[in-house]
């Protein structure tokens, strides 16, 4: 499923085509929620006859947790020319809900390696059917339990490693060793300093 904003931005092209020839193998059905100037491309690939696409407006956004998790993998999809200027943070939605993901999009990207790291998706390249195809067909051949153990794993990291108490530390430390070294007092002779309440 992929939920959001379809604009050249975030292009779902490869994916369409890819579920296109996949259409006999009825474990397949791609949900694309959301709108922009991309649903075109979406709408017309279900007029053309695409039995195993889907195409829904926005949900409400206080169902946007129900929606995320309705998918068995969502997908998270950035333009080649999008890297170092947009980034879909739909994937952290994704990984709370305890989804596996599928990338699509160019590899040298941060969630990229998230997904190298705590081994909770696949990736499609741009332009790459045969390869987009076959991914799919991973992914259906998947079991169940293996992707509730991928979800389990990016869950995981969204409460441990990358928790909102870890990053703002992480973020402390580097504005910490960025910063000069004081001329003023001490922070233990501000603390012996400061009134007793």
């Amino acid at each position: 499923m992929y939920s959001g904003l379809h604009t050249p931005a975030n292009p779902l092209t490869t994916l369409l085509g890819a579920a296109q020839r996949l259409q006999d193998d009825t474990r397949l059905l791609l949900m694309c929620i959301g709108g922009g100037s991309g649903k075109k491309e979406v709408d017309d690939k279900i007029a053309a006859g695409a039995r195993n696409t889907l195409s829904l407006p926005y949900q409400p956004l206080e169902e946007i947790k129900c929606s995320l998790s309705a998918a068995d993998v969502p997908v998270v999809s950035m333009g080649d020319d999008m890297v170092g200027i947009v980034h879909p943070c739909k994937v952290y939605g994704t990984m709370t809900v305890a989804r596996p993901v599928l990338l699509l999009g160019p590899a040298q990207r941060h969630i990229g390696d998230l997904i190298d790291k705590y081994r909770f998706g696949w990736r499609i390249a741009h332009g790459d059917l045969a390869g987009a195809e076959s991914v799919l067909g991973e992914i259906l051949a998947t079991a169940p339990e293996e992707l509730q153990a991928m979800g389990l794993r990016a869950a995981a990291a969204i409460e441990g490693t990358m928790s909102r108490k870890m990053l703002l530390g992480q973020f402390c430390d580097v504005l910490t060793r960025g910063l000069p070294p004081s001329n003023g007092p001490s922070k233990k002779a501000l603390r012996a300093t400061a009134p007793e309440h």
